[in-house]
Parts: structure tokens; C-alpha cells; sequence
């Protein structure tokens, strides 16, 4: 596949990827990372293989797909949309910590990483 052509399907599967990344996070918050990745990828695969107008087979693409999924995932994480992996010993120093100190809740959809970190320049988490 030419750069081009696989950048333009890669941008044009990121908003789907990042909603499914969410789906799936959102009803399986206690599954392994590996697993989650495959729930993402299957859904993904499945709708490749049942597509009229893919031009290329899932098996082309599935290796820029994961690392899609795996940068949409750490993207998430580092902006602390997804809460999982804090140790207990976090939690309780979060816990702990005083209200002016814990981080903003950022509530509502969003749709793409760019409102994500809309919202958190907006409530002044980081520097925008």
C-alpha cells in the first residue's frame, strides 16, 4: 500500500477507532490491556472483511491499525481519560490529597483526542 493511500484510510478509521477504543474501555474497565486490544482489532477486522470497498485486506493493514489503537490508548492515559492501573497506594494518596490539588474530571463526549485536550486546557489541568 503507498504512504498516501495508507495515511488517508488511517485518518479516515481514527474517529471509529478512538470510539471503539472508549467502547470497549467503558464495558470491560477490568480486562487486560491485551484483551482490550483484541476486542478493538476484532471489530475492526470484522468490518474490513465485510466491507465492500476495502481495497486491501484486513491482514495489510492490521499492524498501522494496532499501533493506531496502541497510540489512541496511551494518548488516553496520558491525558487521564481512562482511570485504570492506579495502584492503591495511589488511590489513597489521591484520596488524601486536598481538593484543590486532584486533577479535573473531564465529563461529556469527545469525540477526538483535539476536544479531549480542549477540555483539559480549559480547565486550566495544562498549559494551552
Amino acid at each position: 500500500m503507498q504512504f498516501f493511500a495508507l495515511i488517508k484510510l488511517l485518518l479516515s478509521l481514527l474517529p471509529a477507532v478512538i470510539e471503539c477504543v472508549k467502547a470497549v474501555e467503558s464495558a470491560f474497565p477490568s480486562l487486560s490491556g491485551s484483551s482490550k486490544l483484541g476486542m478493538v482489532m476484532n471489530t475492526v477486522q470484522t468490518a474490513a472483511n465485510h466491507a465492500s470497498d476495502m481495497e486491501q485486506s484486513f491482514e495489510a493493514i492490521a499492524g498501522p491499525v494496532q499501533t493506531m489503537v496502541n497510540g489512541v490508548v496511551s494518548t488516553f492515559n496520558a491525558a487521564g481519560i481512562f482511570a485504570h492501573g492506579v495502584t492503591a497506594a495511589a488511590s489513597s494518596l489521591v484520596a488524601s490529597a486536598p481538593a484543590a490539588a486532584a486533577a479535573p474530571i473531564i465529563t461529556g463526549p469527545m469525540k477526538t483526542p483535539s476536544q479531549a485536550l480542549a477540555k483539559l486546557q480549559a480547565s486550566d489541568a495544562i498549559g494551552g
